[in-house]
């Protein structure tokens, strides 16, 4: 008897994709209650249907069992599942993410998704199963693929942090300046962002809104090729605040990266803030924002220039390869500029990952227990040290030679020195009446 021939995954109904999509190591899907395809971020959705059907009777059958699938483990790959309200949502990964951190990644596709449909959707699911949210979702695609491949860069999103920039006084001072210079009656959340980082952030006092809007928004005013006009007001919900109702959200650039956002509950704020524009645009030229901005490698932590009794130096001459510090009371982050040996692309993501792992390894051992004790771990690839306190988290790693003792030496002299540069490193959340 001749030997089957090997199975190809082109091969039937609704597997006709290039080898490019089977090649993409992260992949995630939605689908509603009714197996109706919603979104892939990889290839399309008329294309995977049969991929989308597996998925819905894996659910299916253990929904009759009156079971949950939550995970599967191969030797390579993990997948991920959750159920929010009529949606599932599906997280194809490496298995170096944690299950906690890809569970956090789709808790965001979800929320991201309300930001641009709000709840609303899921009570036309309710009515109509059969619906095709597709038509809802318009040229939202990129918004959603631009969050996606961020949570593989920017471990911020799993921490619950926003990243910020390194500035010297003046332009912090500016940026503050710029933001508050528009929080105008009406106005509800005023940020400045530059490539997505936060450099300026006033809040109305009333309406503080939860870190996931923050990001969620600044990915949205982003990632949008439309919002990037010299002036747009778009509608928005911010999906942890209040999950049914749109917020209109106004988008002002300088430049190729450098843009005010505000966030409204009156549509007539628009000519306001309109009006206010050559003001803010001078605040950032006095305050050499936009030169400033323009030479973004002055904006990062580089270990090199740290001083040797803090734990930096050159290459070699300290055990310290990266780290990342959380600002707590400002819900921010900084991390270290990339340099050999963790400068290639595919270890900044085995670096974002494993900070991932590290955040949520810690955190989920203090829920048993208070303390909060270092966290020492050898590998084969470095060594990794969390130390935590009480308005901080400082996530390091370190040369794979690194012992214990050597690693908190080198931690709590970095944390020390991070101490006094905070002023420099993040921006304080203003708040404002209304």
């Amino acid at each position: 008897m001749e030997p089957a021939d090997e199975w190809n995954p082109k091969d039937g109904d609704g597997w006709d994709f290039e080898d490019k999509w089977r090649d993409e190591k992260h992949h995630y899907f939605v689908f509603t209650n009714a197996g109706k395809p919603v979104f892939s971020r990889h290839g399309d959705e008329a294309d995977l249907g049969s991929y989308f059907a597996l998925m819905y009777a894996l659910l299916s059958v253990a929904e009759d069992e009156g079971d949950q699938l939550e995970c599967v483990d191969t030797d390579f790959n993990r997948t991920v599942f959750a159920k929010e309200g009529p949606l599932y949502l599906v997280n194809v990964a490496p298995k170096q993410v944690p299950e906690a951190a890809a569970r956090r990644h789709l808790r965001l596709l979800y929320k991201q998704l309300l930001a641009i449909l709000t709840k609303g959707v899921e009570k036309t699911l309710v009515k109509r199963p059969g619906y095709d949210v597709r038509s809802l979702l318009g040229g939202t695609r990129s918004i959603l693929a631009s969050l996606l491949d961020s949570f593989s860069k920017n471990p911020g999103y799993a921490l619950g942090a926003m990243e910020s920039l390194v500035w010297p006084s003046e332009m912090r001072r500016g940026a503050e300046a710029a933001v508050l210079a528009v929080a105008v009656p009406g106005a509800m959340c005023c940020m400045l962002l530059h490539n997505g980082r936060v450099v300026g952030l006033a809040e109305a006092k009333s309406c503080l809104f939860p870190v996931d809007d923050i990001l969620l928004l600044s990915n949205f005013v982003t990632s949008g090729a439309s919002l990037r006009e010299l002036e747009n007001f778009s509608p928005i919900c911010m999906p942890t605040y209040n999950p049914n109702s749109f917020l209109y959200v106004y988008v002002t650039y300088f430049g190729e990266e450098t843009c005010l956002v505000v966030v409204s509950n009156m549509a007539e704020v628009f000519e306001r803030l309109t009006s206010l524009r050559p003001k803010v645009e001078n605040i950032l030229n006095a305050s050499k924002i936009t030169h400033g901005l323009m030479h973004e490698a002055q904006m990062t932590i580089h270990i090199d220039d740290i001083p040797a009794l803090a734990g930096g130096g050159a290459i070699g001459s300290t055990p310290l390869w990266h780290f990342l510090h959380v600002h707590k009371p400002s819900q921010q982050y900084v991390k270290c500029e990339y340099r050999p040996p963790l400068y290639s692309a595919s270890a900044r993501e085995e670096v974002c990952a494993v900070y991932q792992r590290m955040y949520f390894d810690v955190h989920s051992r203090r829920s048993v227990r208070t303390s909060a004790k270092p966290e020492y771990q050898v590998s084969d690839r470095f060594v990794t040290l969390v130390l935590l306190g009480t308005e901080f988290e400082l996530y390091l790693i370190c040369d794979p030679l690194t012992d214990q003792t050597t690693a908190m030496r080198v931690g709590n002299l970095l944390g020390n020195w991070l101490r006094t540069q905070e002023p420099l490193l993040y921006c304080s959340r203003k708040v404002f009446r209304l």
